[in-house]
């Protein structure tokens, strides 16, 4: 059976809870008023605030969450209530399918939409140049056995140059196998319309966070979107152009936002 799933995923610059961060309250109401059905949380860490988000997120979606880890990062999944998930039967994956030692950060829920198994993972690649970390991703993604998979995350890398994508080419030295049996989904890079994912310290505005998948229908209207930066949310004057990571506890990537049909 076919259905519409809003999707999102946030890195929401946890910086493994250094500098006493607290979670904004604006992250949970802006998934709350945007009919989001699944979110997924990235640079996430309990810690001041999750009271409220924990409080507000519930009362329409279930939380998953990766374990705690001392100077860590975690990821969380918010799956909504009553829109076709069985969610009773839901089931959380926190260990990843390799037998490498040093892995991004990760999580996994399977999950049954209108009779088809879906797993949704969250993830973070905590130093893009580490093989091993991505060893350990394109094993996991390529041992997945069920049709469906969705996997969002900061990879903190950009399959693309100014020729094209070179998802499944050669220089694709990141997830070799996994890019010949996922299709790999990134908004175009605009600079003129804040196409962009992260603001670098020098100010090079660049794609990192995507959705890789299988087993999807299609995919419509993926874009980032940056609305939350204003001075309400603590941004003052800056603009999604300016560099955010100084700001403790405040998101400093866009959010990664789109539609599937299953």
């Amino acid at each position: 059976m076919c259905g519409k799933i809003n999707i999102i995923e946030w890195n929401i610059h946890g910086a493994a809870g250094y500098g006493n961060h607290s979670i904004p309250f604006f992250v949970s109401d802006w998934i709350m008023n945007n009919n989001i059905h699944i979110a997924i949380l990235t640079e996430f860490v309990i810690g001041s605030g999750w009271d409220y988000l924990k409080g507000s997120l519930e009362k329409e979606y279930n939380l998953y969450i990766s374990p705690y880890v001392s100077n860590s990062n975690q990821c969380l999944i918010a799956i909504k209530k009553n829109v076709g998930f069985d969610l009773a039967n839901a089931k959380a994956i926190t260990e990843m399918n390799t037998g490498e030692e040093e892995k991004p950060n990760f999580l996994q829920v399977e999950v049954v939409y209108n009779s088809s198994t879906i797993n949704i993972i969250g993830t973070r690649i905590r130093n893009s140049r580490n093989q091993k970390e991505w060893q350990a991703l394109d094993e996991h993604l390529t041992s997945q056995k069920d049709e469906v998979v969705i996997c969002m995350g900061d990879f903190n890398a950009y399959w693309s140059n100014k020729d094209g994508c070179f998802w499944r080419k050669s220089k694709n030295k990141t997830l070799p196998k996994t890019s010949f049996m996922y299709e790999l989904e990134t908004p175009k890079w605009d600079i003129k319309n804040n196409g962009f994912s992260y603001v670098l310290p020098n100010g090079n505005c660049i794609n990192v966070d995507s959705l890789i998948y299988k087993g999807i229908s299609s995919v419509q209207d993926i874009k980032y979107n940056w609305q939350f930066i204003n001075s309400k949310n603590g941004y003052g004057n800056m603009t999604p152009r300016d560099q955010k990571s100084h700001l403790i506890g405040l998101p400093d990537h866009a959010i990664l936002y789109g539609s599937i049909i299953i």
